[in-house]
């Protein structure tokens, strides 16, 4: 499928009408986004609002120049030249001395001992009828917003209420659910909603209701749900993914799945979008890294990999865990240019994939 140049040009001049300043060195808060094209949509026709053909060239210019940037980055360093700077990311991160208060304080709230909450970054909940004010999440600033994410741990059986508070006060209308309940044997995350249409749960004074349950469509199985949930005579809509393929320490296949995850809660630009794996860094650093790339080219900024996961660990501490997930990030980009028909298959970017399959950890695809 491929992706005409007249609507990135128009798409990206009504983006950047809508750009302001942030707190933070991305673009501003409440930025719409650059919508960008289903995958599985045939070739868009241009239909968009004239437009000035020079400041819409020199837009898809900036965008251009932004996404060759990227890709001719990713390929110089290569597999192995971005599994060294990881490397170095990781040596970096565990020199640092992070301003956290989690690990003695809240203790009994975290899902994992080793796994700390960034202080600046972490979410304050406010109308706790304890009064208890903490939960393992962060906001994590993009182009289009300095809350654009909350990334969190995936809830534990004593803070599903306080899961459902967050998701309240912060207003956010969706959530990404990167792990299954079990894994291996193991327990990942709670089971904090009803999975089956029609079906009610109750954490406290929040009542859900689980309204529909399908499958996406995608490669890979993805389950999406939309949510009632009320808290007293106050009522909301919710949407939920929950992806089921992507392993532990580990990366899923690189093929639409998580484009078209990301494509779905896009949308919600008002709002932040909840984001969690099981820690709530590893598989949930890599879906926004990957996100944040996007929304960083549309916008004509040039990046790396390595500037957008270091900046996302000054929010949300040592996310991105392992070196595949680091690759996959990569992987996923290309990929995305690849369907939108702005990447070509090259020997270079063959190169490139046939080197991916083989690095550790990693699935063929």
């Amino acid at each position: 499928m491929a992706l005409s140049s007249a609507r990135l040009i128009s798409e990206a001049s009504t983006q950047a009408e809508h750009s302001s300043k942030s707190e933070r060195e991305w673009s501003g808060k409440g930025v719409r986004p650059w919508r960008l094209t289903k995958i599985s949509e045939p070739r868009p026709k241009f239909a968009g609002k004239r437009v000035s053909a020079v400041r819409s060239n020199r837009q898809y210019g900036f965008m251009r120049a932004a996404m060759e940037f990227f890709i001719a980055d990713t390929l110089k360093k290569g597999v192995p030249g971005l599994r060294e700077e990881f490397a170095k990311l990781q040596t970096e991160m565990r020199a640092k001395k992070n301003d956290t208060t989690t690990s003695n304080i809240h203790s009994s709230l975290n899902r994992y001992g080793d796994i700390e909450c960034l202080e600046k970054t972490r979410i304050v909940l406010a109308t706790h009828p304890g009064g208890r004010d903490y939960i393992h999440a962060n906001t994590v600033s993009s182009p289009f917003g300095s809350d654009r994410f909350i990334c969190t741990q995936g809830p534990l059986p004593d803070t599903i209420y306080d899961f459902w508070v967050m998701v309240f006060e912060k207003k956010a209308m969706s959530i990404v659910q990167l792990c299954k309940f079990l894994e291996m044997g193991a327990n990942k995350c709670a089971v904090y909603y009803p999975s089956g249409q029609g079906d009610v749960a109750t954490y406290g004074d929040i009542t859900v209701k689980c309204c529909s349950a399908k499958l996406l469509g995608t490669p890979g199985r993805v389950v999406q749900r939309i949510f009632s949930v009320f808290r007293g005579d106050v009522g909301k809509d919710v949407y939920h993914v929950s992806v089921e393929n992507w392993p532990d320490h580990g990366v899923p296949e690189a093929d639409a799945t998580i484009l078209q995850v990301l494509q779905k809660v896009r949308v919600s630009t008002n709002f932040p979008i909840v984001v969690h794996c099981s820690a709530g860094i590893g598989r949930t650093g890599t879906i926004v890294a990957v996100e944040i790339i996007l929304e960083s080219i549309i916008l004509g900024k040039h990046v790396t990999i390595e500037s957008v996961v270091s900046r996302i660990r000054e929010e949300r501490l040592a996310a991105v865990q392992k070196d595949s997930q680091y690759l996959f990030i990569a992987r996923l980009v290309l990929e995305y240019f690849l369907r939108v028909g702005q990447l070509s298959r090259s020997p270079q970017i063959e190169a490139f994939f046939a080197d991916y399959t083989k690095a550790p950890g990693v699935q063929a695809s």
